[in-house]
């Protein structure tokens, strides 16, 4: 294969995943000689929807299941068998812990010059037969490497509960063969053997009014709602009563010399 042709399978088989973190936990390690601090922080995610509703599916393992339902209700007989899991479909708990330069040093010796970003791997569910373990459906595990001050954001976060908005975004590079493009997006099938590596990884907080594309200083506010009702028999007595001594007051407020005038024109018709 040509070194173009190798770049574009490159691309084809890296798959960018964004996740939505579900929650978190902070992981505390007994020290040891090569690490006296050691720590990880673990998010629960899961696929966005919109990746495998419009542009990609992927399909991890080969056993055999009930396809889960979509939604919530009695619609077991609609359930048909698949092949795999889809991945929209398994918890991803991903696992960042912190690293330093001589440690990224070292996995970039061990890998062609490469740094290692991270590690995907699939575990099938597991039913021990004795009710110990019976798993409903797989999971998907990611180790991914990140800076102490990074990390360090991020445990705080976790320990403060400050997760709203919080998204992550990752490139997994697929296997040769399991990544099969379609008119719209991509259909993957990869039989979770072994590890995938991650090519790259971020996260993201979302506060307030973050996307470019919203005039939101342009948009004007909105028109308080005019509540028509009914009035009661005691308001409309009031207001006529308000009415009339309106009426009186505009009597007495009468110029003096318009009252003369109304005066003698009354004498003159008179006679």
């Amino acid at each position: 294969m040509s070194e173009a042709g190798s770049r574009l399978s490159d691309l084809e088989r890296s798959v960018g995943l964004p996740l939505r973190v579900l929650g978190g936990r902070v992981f505390l390690e007994t020290p040891t000689s090569d690490n006296l601090n050691g720590s990880a922080v673990e998010l629960k995610c899961s696929l966005t929807g919109f990746t495998e509703l419009f542009h990609t599916s992927i399909v991890i393992g080969d056993e055999k299941h009930l396809a889960l339902p979509l939604f919530n209700g009695d619609e077991e007989q609609d359930r048909e068998e698949e092949v795999g899991w889809r991945l929209s479909s398994c918890a991803i708990m991903v696992s960042f812990r912190p690293i330093d330069e001589a440690a990224l040093a070292e996995m970039a010796e061990k890998n062609d010059g490469k740094p290692i970003v991270g590690r995907l791997n699939y575990w099938k569910p597991i039913n021990s037969g004795d009710g110990v373990v019976n798993d409903k459906w797989p999971t998907v595990t990611i180790w991914v490497g990140v800076g102490r001050d990074n990390f360090a954001l991020l445990s705080d976060a976790v320990r403060r509960n400050d997760l709203r908005g919080v998204e992550v975004g990752l490139s997994i590079e697929f296997p040769e063969g399991s990544v099969t493009s379609r008119m719209v997006g991509r259909k993957i099938s990869w039989n979770g053997e072994g590890q995938l590596p991650v090519t790259s990884a971020g996260i993201v907080w979302k506060s307030g009014d973050w996307s470019s594309e919203t005039d939101s200083f342009q948009l004007s506010k909105p028109e308080k709602r005019r509540i028509e009702r009914e009035p009661s028999p005691e308001h409309i007595e009031t207001m006529r009563g308000i009415n009339g001594v309106r009426e009186v007051l505009n009597k007495l407020m009468t110029p003096v010399w318009i009252a003369a005038i109304a005066a003698a024109v009354s004498i003159f018709l008179r006679g």
